[in-house]
């Protein structure tokens, strides 16, 4: 099993330094917290890959909404014969907030992506090494 330093660095190392913009005090729910305590670690990162997915998903639909107002804007600029250019700034206002949403949205996806991954290929790695000592065991 891996020891609780090792589990502490990781998760020190992975959110909590990663980024200087967010804060992932957040992150973690009540069953987040309740799979580190009975120490299922492949459910935790199966659970944190699961949500991230679904916040990626809503991420991208609210961007899209942002991007197609905005486009409605711009052709209701284009479409009067004297467009007020309170239709113009607005509809650059909401592409440029859809687009930093959507890299910010990609960026927070794949650090916990990553991150998540790479717990449990340790986790695997770790797993496969126990199996081979087991076997090993019954051999002699």
């Amino acid at each position: 099993m891996l020891s609780e330093e090792v589990l502490k660095q990781f998760f020190d190392q992975h959110f909590k330094k990663s980024s200087g913009l967010f804060n992932y005090s957040g992150l973690f729910l009540y069953k987040d917290k309740q799979l580190l305590k009975q120490k299922d670690y492949s459910g935790f990162a199966e659970h944190q890959l699961k949500k991230s997915r679904r916040v990626f998903r809503g991420a991208l639909l609210t961007s899209l909404m942002f991007i197609i107002l905005g486009g409605l804007y711009f052709f209701a600029y284009n479409a009067a014969s004297q467009g007020d250019s309170f239709n113009l700034y607005i509809s650059f206002a909401y592409i440029i907030g859809a687009l930093t949403g959507l890299i910010f949205s990609v960026k927070e996806h794949y650090i916990i992506k990553t991150s998540m991954n790479l717990l449990l290929m340790i986790l695997d790695a770790e797993k496969a090494g126990e199996t081979e000592l087991s076997h090993a065991e019954v051999i002699d």
